[in-house]
């Protein structure tokens, strides 16, 4: 076949991947566990077009690609819970001696939104970029798609070009009252696309405390934008310090095992992976959920104490990432982007903005549900495209 140019080969790498799946019920065996999308091919491979991978005087470009778009196109229509929710995830593992080691999320898309809008929009702003305040901001980030009015004959689809901790910004194209409701949504046959987690979306907090100086497990209240190697400011004062981090790890399984009383009971978990001595958990949800700290492990069990009582199957979950502290931490410090010259809100991210894809890295999707009833997740398929990173493009 005849070659495109040398301008495209150098400035994009057209790849479509695309992963089928049926419906799935949450809470059960069959949730999202890490399905297999795929791994990002090496483009030194002689066998590829010439000019594909080549410097402006022909030499090799370093094998790095970045995530372009993620989408989701579902069979039937799915509204965002706050009560029983899911988050979508493309994650990223790295062939490290023969062994996939996870180094974050990608790109995902919460489940979670269902409030109101709280903003009338009437006719003296229509067809303009509107800034809300709804009833909770919980899951709304810059560049989601929100429905509003669903199931009314005003129902519309915005997307969120911008927020605060209280408010958002979108274009609206129909009239809404304050009552109006706001939901993330999949939609039957559109293409919704996933939310990119090239740099950390806010400052989150962490879900323990790091009692003592070296290495540490840390619970994080949201892992989107962290990824191994990436440079965190934790704390916002003394005794502040910027860590890197080591290691991740996304913990999402059930107990075997009940918890009779309070103290310090032996749990057999579904999956021991990412659980260590140290490892904070977040057990359960609604009245019973808490957070508890890793006090032994087995191959099969781990120790833990608990000041509740949890029926047998409870949900076990989190999100922890490893780094070494200089210094000691209350529970729930703040952790936010910084760089390497101590000026906070410019992320570092370890491999470069956007994070880069390398040769061998393989993408999955997961699912995690807020709890053992969650959401449905309709049949759907997941569309993912990367590109050459921006570093290396010519």
């Amino acid at each position: 076949m005849a070659y495109l140019p040398k301008s495209l080969y150098t400035s994009d790498f057209p790849q479509l991947e695309v992963l089928n799946l049926a419906s799935v019920t949450a809470g059960t065996a069959n949730d999202l566990a890490g399905s297999f999308i795929a791994a990002i091919p090496d483009l030194g491979h002689a066998n590829l077009p010439k000019g594909l991978n080549e410097g402006v005087q022909g030499n090799k470009k370093p094998n790095r690609m970045a995530l372009r778009m993620a989408s989701i196109v579902a069979q039937a229509a799915s509204l965002g819970n706050t009560t029983h929710s899911c988050d979508y995830r493309l994650n990223v593992y790295r062939n490290t001696l023969g062994v996939g080691v996870y180094q974050g999320p990608l790109a995902y898309y919460p489940m979670s939104v269902a409030t109101t809008i709280g903003t009338a929009i009437t006719s003296s702003n229509i067809n303009s970029f509107v800034q809300v305040t709804p009833a909770a901001m919980t899951g709304i980030v810059p560049g989601m798609a929100l429905l509003i009015d669903s199931g009314t004959s005003t129902a519309e689809l915005v997307y969120v070009t911008a927020t605060t901790s209280t408010k958002f910004t979108a274009y609206f194209t129909q009239l809404h009252t304050t009552a109006a409701t706001v939901k993330t949504a999949l939609t039957p046959y559109l293409a919704t696309e996933m939310v990119p987690c090239d740099a950390l979306l806010a400052a989150t907090t962490s879900t323990n405390a790091v009692s003592a100086t070296g290495a540490a497990y840390v619970g994080l209240t949201s892992a989107y934008g962290v990824h191994v190697g990436d440079y965190l400011l934790c704390d916002t004062s003394t005794p502040q310090e910027t860590v890197q981090v080591t290691a991740l790890y996304a913990i999402n399984t059930t107990s075997g095992t009940a918890v009779g009383s309070a103290g310090s009971t032996v749990i057999t978990p579904t999956s021991m992976a990412g659980i260590f001595v140290g490892t904070p958990l977040v057990c359960d949800t609604g009245a019973s959920g808490e957070t508890v700290v890793v006090t032994a492990v087995g191959s099969t069990t781990f120790t833990a104490t608990f000041a509740n009582t949890h029926s047998s199957g409870f949900r076990i979950q989190a999100d922890v990432m490893q780094a070494t502290f200089a210094n000691t931490h209350t529970s729930g410090f703040t952790i936010a982007p910084v760089n390497t010259s101590g000026i906070t809100n410019v992320p570092v991210l370890a491999n470069g903005t956007p994070f880069e894809l390398r040769a061998g890295d393989v993408l999955t999707l997961s699912r995690v549900s807020s709890d053992l009833t969650g959401l449905v997740t309709p049949a759907m398929s997941v569309q993912i495209d990367w590109e050459p990173s921006a570093r290396y493009r010519q």
